[in-house]
């Protein structure tokens, strides 16, 4: 089964070379007509405001799609910007950027959530400021997407994303379309995940492009260059196909 497994990847890296491999669904985590959405929009105002707003909707309505949209520049303090489950947060063309000396240890963060999409519209920026913060973590979540983002100069990483379990079928996440740059030490971690899927990400000048740390994981389409190392796995039956791996020390380590 492994083999016929691997043969299936090999075929998929020379068949479809140069193309991207993610395709943007038309509606992250709502299933039919009938469930309930509620729309929210920012501009420009303190992010303490704005998290506010969703956490006195999520009180009031506990069942429902909350879709939130951010456009303009949020500065983050001493807290990051916290999402709850059924959140689907949609940067259009905002720019979300850590205060000088931040506290908050990540710009965004969600912590056990499920049913969770972080998407960019339009050049959307995640900014740590050369601060110690990560761009977005997760903590001991599941079904959680992020795509579409840029994310630069977090010093503690560019995305944190720790999973349910590494046997959790039905509890992948994926982190597609990033550029994630002058992270200090990573682009991408994940560990206690299964069935992750990273893919068409560009990651440059970090110590460690992709840390991989999940059973059954794809990591394909990922562009990375001037980085200490490109790709580090220690997970079991994982898929590393398709990938540019230009000027670091060290491309893969298994």
């Amino acid at each position: 089964m492994n083999k016929l497994f691997s043969l299936f990847f090999l075929m998929i890296n020379f068949s479809l070379q140069g193309q991207d491999f993610f395709s943007q669904p038309a509606m992250n985590f709502i299933s039919k007509h009938t469930e309930i959405i509620i729309d929210t929009a920012f501009t420009d105002i303190p992010i303490e405001d704005v998290q506010r707003s969703i956490d006195n909707l999520r009180k009031a309505n506990p069942a429902v799609i909350i879709r939130i949209k951010l456009k303009g520049l949020f500065n983050i303090k001493d807290e990051p910007l916290l999402l709850s489950s059924k959140m689907l947060l949609f940067l259009d063309g905002a720019e979300i950027k850590a205060s000088t000396s931040s506290k908050a240890g990540a710009l965004i963060k969600i912590i056990d959530q499920q049913f969770v999409s972080i998407d960019g519209l339009g050049s959307s920026l995640l900014d740590g400021n050369n601060e110690d913060v990560v761009g977005i973590q997760v903590e001991h979540a599941g079904k959680i997407h992020i795509d579409h983002l840029s994310v630069k100069n977090c010093n503690n990483g560019g995305l944190i994303y720790t999973g349910n379990g590494h046997e959790v079928y039905a509890d992948n996440g994926s982190v597609t379309r990033m550029k994630i740059y002058n992270c200090k030490k990573f682009g991408i971690q994940f560990t206690d995940v299964f069935n992750f899927i990273c893919t068409d990400n560009a990651i440059k000048n970090c110590k460690a492009a992709i840390l991989m740390n999940g059973n059954n994981a794809a990591i394909s389409n990922n562009s990375i260059s001037s980085c200490n190392t490109g790709i580090m796995s220690v997970a079991k039956n994982e898929s590393i196909t398709n990938n540019k791996i230009v000027e670091c020390d060290t491309a893969i380590a298994l």
